[in-house]
């Protein structure tokens, strides 16, 4: 379980690290239009693209590290309610198209492509502009190893995948399942760590004289 606890800290950081960067994007003016300039050498956008797949590369690994930690705890549990509840609710992100895509992107960049294709999209309106990073699923779609449901998720993504909220959608779902999974650790072994915290608090009465029963 500690274990567990470390993983998905660091699944967290890595998120929140990837989610700063696109932030920075969808925010910051001179960034957006750094990103959609041709008009000199694009120094900017290859530099922001650099972290992006840096960060990229860390979530989508961190991701699946996370699963594995994550079977391998329920896995001591065979069997019981909490091992079923896990399953349904680990199921309903597994199966989402969008999660099939995460899975198929850590392979994507590790047998086929280093790089990520990205895109940029920047729109002003009156008083307000709009930017988002976008993956170019065309060129995703050159890669045979992609599942059915990955495949079918990068075959209708309008102008491409959005980063942002792709990535937002997954850090809710992942950390709101592994905050259900922390929270049901009392429940399994509640009554283990009671008795636990009275044999110390019985020995510390020990070593301060209160008790001469050890």
């Amino acid at each position: 379980w500690m274990s567990l606890r470390y993983t998905m800290d660091l699944h967290a950081r890595n998120l929140s690290e990837l989610i700063a960067v696109v932030h920075r994007a969808e925010t910051d003016v001179q960034t957006a239009m750094e990103l959609v300039q041709n008009g000199h050498a694009p120094t900017v956008r290859d530099e922001f693209n650099a972290q992006l797949d840096q960060r990229l590369h860390n979530a989508v690994a961190s991701a699946l590290t996370l699963i594995d930690h994550m079977r391998r705890v329920v896995a001591g549990y065979e069997g019981s309610e909490f091992s079923s509840e896990f399953r349904r609710r680990n199921d309903a992100i597994k199966l989402d198209p969008r999660a099939e895509f995460i899975r198929g992107l850590r392979n994507y960049v590790t047998h086929y492509s280093g790089a990520v294709p990205y895109s940029h999209s920047v729109s002003f309106g009156q008083e307000s502009f709009q930017a988002r990073v976008l993956i170019n699923a065309k060129a995703l779609l050159h890669w045979s190893g992609w599942s059915a449901n990955a495949r079918a998720f990068l075959a209708n993504p309008g102008e491409g995948v959005d980063l942002g909220e792709l990535v937002r959608w997954y850090r809710d779902e992942t950390l709101s399942l592994g905050a259900w999974l922390f929270a049901q650790f009392d429940g399994l072994h509640g009554g283990e760590v009671e008795s636990a915290n009275r044999l110390v608090d019985d020995f510390n009465r020990y070593l301060t004289g209160e008790t001469s029963d050890p």
